[in-house]
């Protein structure tokens, strides 16, 4: 919020948005919001928790061995820019679920990718 005035009105505050995201994928969303980080661990025997997964709006923070994104259906082209925002600053938003992964590791399924949109001016 930034304060903004209005001719004639006075002071009042404006939402000023930073960041947009829009959903990918073709498949129904379920499971929780998640922003998943690549920390940069690269191990040599699996399973390798190289991820770093928090809930949106809360402090709870998971390593994860896997992402997961079959479940959501996202096009190829999708795909390559979800992995370039997982190692990004700001990291990749999905919605799914934790599970276990046979190796015995955390992996993420999920079932919708939110990719970061350009900020138009209206």
């Amino acid at each position: 919020m930034e304060p903004w005035r209005y001719e004639g009105f006075g002071e009042l505050g404006i939402l000023v948005v930073a960041r947009v995201f829009a959903p990918a994928g073709r498949t129904p969303p379920a499971g929780r919001h998640v922003r998943v980080v690549d920390t940069g661990i690269r191990c040599i025997k699996a399973p390798c928790f190289s991820l770093s997964a928090s809930e949106l709006n809360r402090e709870k923070r998971v390593t994860l061995s896997g992402l997961d994104l079959r479940d959501a259906r996202i096009e190829p082209a999708e795909r390559a820019r979800a992995e370039t925002a997982l190692g990004a600053a700001g990291g990749l938003l999905v919605q799914g679920t934790v599970v276990t992964s046979k190796d015995g590791g955390r992996e993420l399924r999920c079932t919708r990718v939110f990719l970061r949109e350009p900020l138009t001016r209206a």
